[in-house]
């Protein structure tokens, strides 16, 4: 049962029993049906279940809320300046390992990380942006290997 339905009883019950409860008890009805009225489209079960929760000191993160994975996300960001700042020592695969690593990531843990390495991401989508980086890694990898590329002993 969803808590509007839930509140639609509870001043029901208060005006069937107006006459048989003393004020405050009718007052406490409506008091309740107006605080449940506050979470359209919660279960009696649900919020029951938050409330306990809430009571014991336990919280659930807020519906929606996607849960980061901080740890990952550090590591890659360590991963990828590392790779920025000795991206000699890199091949084309170690690229695409941490990439498919970034991949496997949710997409508010896959912008954390371009926040960290300072860029500026491209695509709407999750899969849009770990393309994106890879790009740029790439690139950035290409440019690398084409500075250090001269002609030594050409006709010597």
């Amino acid at each position: 049962m969803k808590l509007e339905e839930m509140a639609e009883i509870l001043d029901g019950l208060a005006n069937v029993l107006e006459k048989f409860l003393g004020k405050t008890a009718v007052s406490d009805f409506h008091a309740l049906s107006a605080c449940l009225r506050n979470f359209p489209g919660e279960t009696v079960a649900g919020f029951c279940k938050v409330t306990m929760q809430a009571r014991e000191g336990k919280t659930r993160p807020p519906r929606g809320a996607v849960k980061s994975n901080g740890d990952k996300v550090q590591e890659l960001v360590n991963r990828i300046q590392h790779f920025l700042d000795h991206r000699r020592e890199y091949d084309f695969a170690a690229i695409r390992q941490i990439t498919a690593e970034v991949g496997k990531l949710k997409l508010p843990d896959v912008k954390a990380i371009a926040e960290g390495v300072k860029f500026h991401l491209t695509g709407r989508t999750k899969a849009a942006m770990v393309s994106s980086l890879e790009n740029s890694l790439t690139a950035i990898k290409a440019s690398a290997e084409q500075s250090s590329f001269s002609l030594t002993g050409a006709g010597t």
